[in-house]
């Protein structure tokens, strides 16, 4: 059976779509409801379905398919044409159920994913906004973000991460969180590991304008990023991120009067 297996690219009338799953993930409502609410036809891709008794059944893109379906009966109720009465669809012919589900079951095995910051190199090619806008914070404190592995001074490649804390911090907070870590370390790339920029936005959260950049740079800088992670190795019934944050705070306490003092809030 598996010599006479077909696929062709044909346009196929979304109607004649039928999609009820068997091996494949249920309908996502709140997957279709994205779909709907961010369209793109760019992203929407090409579903697979199969051609059997002549019925189309979809393989691969229930939750696009059903976001198209819904699309059309919206447009309809306004008295507009539908957008998606044809759909470009690879069909697959002389298929069973069996090879199509072992197919479905290891295509994520043989597909490369996409890595966050190969993501980002890409999002900056199609001028996003967010990508845009991380970029130019990070260089406008002296850093640059990289996709390779490799570390440097002042290079930062746990795009992941700094995405997250930029959402968290907002702009002002994130360029002050690389002011400080370029003045106390010069951008070492001990200073920039995950774990590292995630306690310092804790700590940058929990504290804000209570910091003095001054105390921070002159009482931080005599420890070294390295040891500030190791520290945390101990007390284990919180997370690492909080642990550097804790040990960030009392190294930023230490020898101040306590009348300038951080309060405790861990």
């Amino acid at each position: 059976m598996a010599d006479n297996i077909t696929i062709k690219i044909e346009q196929v009338q979304i109607g004649n779509i039928v999609v009820e799953p068997t091996f494949q993930r249920e309908v996502r409502r709140k997957k279709v409801a994205k779909i709907m609410a961010e369209f793109d036809k760019c992203l929407f891709g090409v579903p697979k379905v199969k051609y059997e008794d002549g019925k189309y059944i979809a393989v691969d893109g229930q939750n696009r398919l059903t976001a198209a379906s819904l699309m059309n009966d919206t447009a309809r109720l306004k008295g507009e044409v539908a957008p998606f009465d044809m759909i470009a669809c690879e069909v697959v012919y002389n298929a069973t159920d069996r090879q199509l589900a072992k197919q479905y079951a290891v295509q994520d095995d043989i597909k490369t994913q996409i890595s966050v910051n190969d993501k980002h190199r890409a999002l900056l090619e199609a001028e996003d906004a967010d990508a845009i806008l991380i970029e130019t914070l990070t260089k406008s404190e002296g850093f640059t973000i990289s996709n390779k592995s490799s570390k440097g001074f002042y290079v930062i490649t746990c795009i992941g991460t700094i995405k997250n804390i930029l959402v968290e911090l907002g702009s002002n907070d994130y360029t002050r969180m690389l002011r400080l870590l370029g003045k106390v370390w010069k951008g070492s790339p001990e200073s920039l590991s995950a774990t590292m920029l995630k306690g310092m936005s804790v700590f940058l959260k929990m504290y804000g304008d209570c910091i003095i950049n001054s105390f921070f740079v002159n009482n931080l800088k005599k420890s070294h990023p390295q040891q500030i992670e190791n520290s945390t190795k101990l007390n284990m019934d919180v997370s690492a991120n909080y642990r550097v944050a804790k040990t960030i705070y009392v190294l930023y306490n230490k020898r101040l009067h306590d009348d300038v003092k951080l309060p405790y809030r861990f």
